[in-house]
């Protein structure tokens, strides 16, 4: 099974908080199989934030959480038409980019984390994501990140 599927990417409107996102991120990750309790997922999400913002430039953030509670490593693309404040810094995120990785997997994690962030600090490829209005095109060009 791959890091990330096509179900993984989503378009919306947006959310009232931080909050409801990592709730509907948690929802997407349980229905998906990735972890087996929304509560454990948040609170690692949260506890991970809590340490330093996740938030990087131009409206993108990549929260994630390493967690018994996952079950295999995965990545979750949520793009919001309407910018949501991150953090007390006031930055405004309408792409997060959430990562879920099992507690026995460091490699996964960091791993993960390095090949997303070394595409989002691209500014062709972090222009192109933030300007992509469609789920489809939005899972593909991610998927060229996953293949590459």
């Amino acid at each position: 099974m791959a890091v990330l599927e096509q179900n993984q990417v989503v378009v919306t409107d947006g959310f009232a908080d931080k909050q409801e996102l990592f709730q509907y991120a948690g929802r997407m990750a349980e229905k998906c199989g990735v972890i087996d309790n929304i509560p454990a997922f948040v609170d690692g999400l949260n506890e991970r934030e809590n340490e330093v913002s996740t938030c990087l430039e131009e409206g993108i953030a990549v929260p994630h959480c390493r967690s018994g509670c996952v079950r295999r490593p995965a990545v979750f693309v949520i793009k919001m038409n309407r910018p949501l404040r991150w953090d007390e810094e006031k930055n405004e995120v309408c792409l997060a980019v959430l990562l879920a990785v099992p507690d026995n997997e460091n490699d996964s994690h960091i791993r993960l984390l390095s090949q997303v962030a070394r595409r989002l600090v691209q500014e062709s490829f972090r222009e192109k994501v933030l300007a992509v209005q469609d789920a489809g095109r939005l899972y593909e060009c991610f998927r060229e990140v996953e293949q590459n």
